[in-house]
């Protein structure tokens, strides 16, 4: 368990590390005044966001746990990450219609990468097989 832990830590620190860069160079270019903002709570939400992201990537490789759950985790991770990042790091989703949109629009698009994914995967065990 210690080194799926720390395989998540170092993972997220480097997703941590890329979004930063990415999200301050995204302010600072769309700023007038040419000075990203960012606060300690958008820092702190995207390093959680990144945390998720890294652990729920972990999980699908986890096999001391079924399968169904393994999914369902990482489908309730990476929807947090991604309203983690809507909410708290963009700044969107002031009402509670817009978190539930954020939501619901979330595992729309979870639900069609990972129908993607499976299908690609498929082929390629197809493939391998033949």
């Amino acid at each position: 368990m210690g080194k799926y832990l720390k395989k998540s830590l170092t993972n997220a620190c480097i997703i941590f590390t890329a979004m930063v860069f990415i999200f301050y160079l995204f302010g600072f270019y769309a700023s007038n005044a040419q000075q990203p903002a960012m606060t300690a709570d958008m820092i702190t939400a995207l390093f959680l966001a990144s945390l998720s992201f890294s652990i729920s990537a972990i999980l699908l490789k986890f096999k001391r746990i079924p399968a169904f759950l393994a999914y369902a985790l990482h489908c309730i991770l990476c929807v947090l990450t991604v309203f983690l990042l809507y909410v708290n790091v963009l700044g969107n989703g002031a009402t509670p219609a817009g978190k539930m949109v954020c939501i619901v629009l979330s595992i729309a698009a979870y639900a069609v990468i990972m129908a993607v994914r499976g299908l690609i995967i498929s082929v390629l065990n197809k493939r391998k097989d033949d």
